[in-house]
């Protein structure tokens, strides 16, 4: 039983060793043209090694101070992040310390800290400080409908322009596509701003009707109202008149009460006509 558990033992180690020979990346050569571009071929052992500076994993590079590390997509030593020998080892906008390590350039920034509170911020894509969202320095911080106000380095915005409601006039809106404050519906500034019917009350700032239009039926008179779907004027309630022609042909308009009565010789109801006639419904006449 002990010697089939040790031909077990024996056979797993085996396995292992042969895997691992099965997955060495090692090649054999005899000269350069048999390596890769980055590698050179060792003719003392007959395998092919990286370059100078080239590499296939961490252990090729310099292990000095462990600062570098093998960049397996260029197959090339690099220093691990952070670290560095010269300028050139850190990013664009870093500088290499006497420590061996980057450090922030001067003029550039990596964490808000680094910058004016709360003026400004560090902008991830350039480095630099920079003014946040509506502060500014110069009129270019801020948007184009807005100025930059030096002594409090705020952008604000030019007369007539808004980002919010509270940025207008009462009787108007900020239209947010333009950041323009319009008149609200039924407010102007001049004629432009009201219907065709109507005139800027500029002191007011409210159209109002011409004359003989109307917006509303209390701008006509009280037998009239206001039909806002054609041309906004002013016509006669149904059993009321201005003229005759709101009338039937058998009557007139009473100009006192607006109200619309048979002529003489005509009639609507029995009581047009004389005692002894009666109103003929069809013809309107007394008979």
């Amino acid at each position: 039983m002990k010697t089939q558990h040790l031909l077990y033992l024996g056979l797993i180690v085996f396995i292992v060793l042969l895997a691992g020979c099965a997955g060495s990346s090692t090649v054999s050569c005899t000269t350069d043209t048999q390596c890769k571009d980055y590698q050179i071929c060792n003719t003392q052992k007959n395998i092919c090694e990286a370059k100078p500076g080239n590499c296939d994993n961490d252990i090729d590079c310099s292990t000095k101070d462990n600062r570098t590390m093998c960049d397996v997509t260029q197959n090339a030593c690099t220093f691990k992040e952070g670290l560095c020998d010269v300028d050139r080892d850190c990013k664009n906008w870093q500088v290499c310390g006497i420590a061996g390590a980057c450090e922030t350039a001067s003029g550039f920034c990596d964490k808000n800290e680094q910058c004016t509170n709360p003026i400004e911020y560090c902008s991830p894509t350039t480095n630099k400080c920079s003014p946040k969202a509506g502060f500014c320095y110069t009129n270019k911080d801020c948007n184009g409908w807005e100025n930059c106000d030096g002594s409090r380095n705020k952008c604000i915005v030019r007369q007539g322009s808004c980002n919010i409601e509270a940025d207008c006039k009462a009787y108007q809106t900020c239209e947010l596509e333009g950041n323009t404050c319009v008149p609200k519906t039924g407010f102007c500034n001049n004629d432009i701003d009201c219907g065709e019917w109507a005139t800027c009350d500029i002191t007011n700032k409210v159209c109002i009707a011409r004359q003989g239009h109307c917006a509303q039926d209390n701008e006509c008179a009280s037998w009239e109202y206001c039909d806002t779907e054609n041309g906004n004027m002013c016509f006669a309630r149904n059993g009321y008149c201005g003229l005759n022609n709101d009338c039937a042909d058998w009557e007139i308009c009473n100009s006192n009460n607006h109200y619309c009565e048979a002529q003489v010789g005509r009639c609507t109801t029995h009581k047009d006509c004389v005692t002894g006639e009666a109103c003929d419904q069809n013809a309107h006449v007394c008979r």
